[in-house]
C-alpha cells in the first residue's frame, strides 16, 4: 500500500513539473518587445532570491536569464507555483544553499521528462508554421575550425534564418566540454583525437588530413619524398602547444626522441598561411587550412609519411539537451560540407 501511494506521489510530482514547464514555456515564448539593456536593469533590480530562481529557470528553459528576469518582473507564479509543489508533495525539487539555487536529485530525474516534453511542444509550434526558427544558439568550436566554417558559408545561413543569432567561442577542447557540462554553450565543435563518451552525442564527424606544408618556392618543394630529419633542419613556424594538431606532432616527436624549437608560435593560422607564402619556413597544418592556398599553387604539401596523427573533426551535444528548432539547424549547416 505504501509502494503504491509513494508511486502515485511520484506521477502526480512528475505531472506537476510538466505543468511548470509548460506555464514557463507559454510564459517564455510570449512576444513581447524587450531590449537586452532593460533586462540587464531588471535583472539587477531583483532581489538575491528571486535572481536565484531567474537564474535556475534561464537554465531550464535554455534562454537569457534577463529575459526571464523581464517576465519574472511581472508575475511570481513560477516561485509561488515551486514553492506550493515542494509543501504539498513535501518533495523538493529545488535546493537553496547560500546564493545558488539547484535542482535537487528528484528534480534532476524529472528534468529529462521535462526536457522532453519542451521539445515535442517546441517541434509542435514548429510544425504548425506560425514561428520560424528564432533565438541564440552558442557554439564552444576550435579556433581553426572558426574561420573555415564561417567566413563563406554564413551569409547564406543567415538570409536563410535571420531570426538565428550564433554566439561564436573559440577555446580549446577542454575548456568546451566545461562549458557543455556547466549548459554555457548548446554545442561544441572540436578539433582533436577523437572523443567517446555516453554523456555526449555526436552529430557529425570526420577525420582531418594533417600536413607538412610550405611555400612553392622552398627547397624541399619539388621534392617526391621527404624526411623527418629533412623537414627539422628548416624553419618552423607552428601553432600554439595547446592546439591539438601541434600536440599530436610533439607527442609524436617525443616518441621517437626529437623536439620541435620552432621560430614563431602563433595561433592565427591564416597569419601562418601568410608567412609561409612568402618563403618563411615550414608547418603543420589541417588541409581544410590550407586547402585554397594549394588549389592556387602558393603552397606546397611535403610528401612525408612518417607521422600519422589521429585529428577528427567532432560536433557533440549532450545526451540531455533539448534541440531547439534553431540548434538543429545550425547543426544541419555545420553537418554540410
Amino acid at each position: 500500500m505504501k509502494q503504491k501511494q509513494c508511486g502515485k506521489k511520484i506521477i502526480f510530482v512528475a505531472a506537476a513539473v510538466i505543468l511548470c514547464v509548460f506555464a514557463g514555456l507559454f510564459l517564455l515564448q510570449r512576444k513581447e518587445p524587450s531590449t537586452k539593456g532593460q533586462g540587464d536593469k531588471i535583472y539587477r533590480s531583483l532581489s538575491k532570491d528571486d535572481r536565484q530562481v531567474a537564474d535556475v529557470y534561464a537554465a531550464l528553459y535554455e534562454t537569457d536569464k534577463e529575459e526571464v528576469a523581464r517576465i519574472q518582473k511581472k508575475t511570481n507564479d513560477w516561485e509561488k507555483t515551486n514553492k506550493q509543489l515542494e509543501k504539498e508533495l513535501s518533495i523538493p525539487l529545488f535546493e537553496r544553499i547560500g546564493h545558488t539555487v539547484t535542482l535537487t536529485n528528484e528534480g534532476e530525474k524529472l528534468l529529462p521528462l521535462a526536457q522532453q516534453i519542451l521539445r515535442l511542444a517546441a517541434e509542435a509550434t514548429h510544425i504548425s508554421g506560425n514561428t520560424a526558427p528564432e533565438g541564440l544558439v552558442r557554439i564552444a568550436i576550435a579556433e581553426s575550425l572558426a574561420s573555415w566554417e564561417f567566413h563563406s558559408r554564413f551569409k547564406d545561413f543567415h538570409e536563410k534564418y535571420p531570426g538565428i543569432r550564433l554566439k561564436i567561442i573559440a577555446t580549446s577542447t577542454d575548456e568546451m566540454f566545461q562549458m557543455l557540462g556547466q549548459n554555457q554553450v548548446d554545442i561544441v565543435y572540436t578539433l582533436d583525437r577523437r572523443i567517446f563518451n555516453h554523456n555526449y552525442v555526436t552529430a557529425f564527424e570526420a577525420p582531418v588530413d594533417i600536413h607538412f606544408v610550405t611555400g612553392a618556392g622552398h627547397p624541399l618543394a619539388g621534392q617526391t619524398q621527404v624526411t623527418l630529419e629533412q623537414i627539422l633542419e628548416y624553419p618552423l613556424i607552428l601553432t600554439e602547444k595547446n592546439m591539438s594538431y601541434r600536440a599530436a606532432l610533439d607527442d609524436l616527436l617525443s616518441q621517437n626522441g626529437k623536439e620541435t624549437m620552432p621560430i614563431m608560435e602563433v595561433g592565427d593560422t591564416q597569419l601562418i598561411r601568410n608567412l609561409l607564402c612568402q618563403g618563411l619556413g615550414i608547418s603543420y597544418l589541417p588541409e581544410f587550412v590550407i586547402a585554397e592556398d594549394l588549389a592556387k599553387g602558393n603552397l606546397v604539401s611535403l610528401p612525408m609519411t612518417e607521422i600519422h596523427p589521429d585529428i577528427w573533426r567532432q560536433l557533440l551535444y549532450h545526451r540531455n539537451k533539448w534541440i531547439s528548432p534553431e540548434l538543429k539547424c545550425v547543426i544541419k549547416y555545420l553537418q554540410e560540407e
